[in-house]
């Protein structure tokens, strides 16, 4: 696979805060995956889930972030017959605005 590593990205910026991830398809790499405990380093993460291109399910992706300190919302299923949705995870201590 040829792209930007979640080391690459933390190299290029000083203050990193939000995290979209938006790969159609490769958001179960980037969110389990061998760079995982890297993702501590944003306040917010927004990314799509694909569970039908990827088998990984929503809840999957979700209790893993949670393991790293995030409170994840599952903000909207965009669509439904593909099983598409979109999810917003803030570091804990962080408040969900409305």
């Amino acid at each position: 696979m040829l792209g930007v590593t979640l080391s690459d990205l933390l190299r290029m910026v000083d203050d990193p805060y939000l995290h979209k991830i938006d790969c159609e398809g490769c958001e179960a790499e980037a969110i389990l995956g061998p760079e995982r405990e890297k993702l501590r380093a944003f306040e917010q993460i927004v990314f799509e889930t694909h569970p039908n291109i990827t088998g990984v399910s929503d809840e999957k992706l979700l209790t893993s972030l949670k393991e790293l300190g995030f409170e994840c919302r599952l903000y909207m299923v965009h669509e439904p017959k593909l099983g598409q949705n979109i999810c917003h995870c803030k570091g804990l201590g962080k408040e969900f605005s409305a």
